[in-house]
């Protein structure tokens, strides 16, 4: 009876130490299973961020290659002047001046400045040849600027542009004489 007692407690301690092992070997599976789980999503946190990331990169190349881009053709494009064209600019300046008193004999003065500029451009492509005729003389063309001063501080600039032809007569040219061809 002894000895049946001893074995069923050494059976009991085996099967326990098996089940054990059995026990721990599964958590030892289960825990690996759930830290490569883990691991695997951190990775593509990780990757997903590097991919944001990239993407910010290029947006900003984008738009500053687009913004060079745009200075480059706004230094490009010419202004309007130059061969066959007048620009002119006028400009005004008025100072004007008013005070007023109270009831308490105290005063006060305010000075109003207001500057306001114009410009425009006209397109003058004169074609001016001469014509070989007896009693006609060369056309003329003059620019004049008057520039005035009132008593009331006002400086104005006034451009005016005049085009005069004079049919005064002249001598008629000799024959070794050329036609003079005038600005185009």
């Amino acid at each position: 009876m002894a000895l049946q007692a001893r074995d069923s407690q050494l059976i009991s301690q085996l099967i326990d130490a098996r089940y054990r092992q059995r026990v721990s070997a599964a958590a030892a599976s289960r825990s690996a299973a759930a830290c490569h789980s883990v691991c695997t999503e951190e990775e593509e946190r990780r990757k997903k961020k590097k991919k944001k990331k990239k993407k910010k990169k290029k947006k900003k190349k984008k738009k500053k290659k687009k913004k060079k881009k745009k200075k480059k053709k706004k230094k490009k494009k010419k202004k309007k002047g130059g061969e066959g064209y007048f620009s002119f600019t006028t400009s005004s300046i008025s100072i004007s001046s008013s005070s007023f008193s109270s009831s308490s004999s105290s005063s006060s003065s305010s000075i109003i400045i207001s500057l306001s500029s114009t410009s425009w451009n006209l397109p003058m492509q004169l074609d001016l040849v001469s014509v070989c005729v007896p009693g006609m003389s060369q056309p003329s063309l003059s620019l004049s600027l008057s520039l005035s001063l009132s008593p009331f501080l006002s400086l104005s600039l006034s451009p005016s542009l005049s085009f005069s032809l004079s049919l005064s007569p002249s001598p008629p040219p000799s024959p070794a004489r050329p036609c003079i061809l005038i600005g185009r």
